[in-house]
């Protein structure tokens, strides 16, 4: 199950950082980095505080299935 939530949060930053990319017209990573170009520093820190807080509830949610349906490897360990 560690692989999965490292899996999880590898293909999150890379959505991310894809989405930066020259010719991406849309998604937070667009919105970053269209901001950083217009120098707006309050649309770059709502972009940051939004990938902070869908990471957070992507760990939430692994952490409640991970619970749910796992519950025996704490058990194991």
């Amino acid at each position: 199950m560690n692989g999965l939530k490292s899996g999880l949060t590898a293909a999150w930053s890379c959505l991310v950082a894809a989405e930066m990319l020259p010719g991406s017209m849309s998604g937070l990573g667009y919105l970053i980095s269209h901001a950083y170009e217009l120098a707006r520093m309050d649309l770059i820190v709502v972009g940051i505080i939004c990938i902070g807080v869908i990471g957070a509830l992507f760990d939430s949610i692994y952490s409640r299935i991970s619970n749910r349906y796992f519950s025996w490897q704490r058990l194991v360990r």
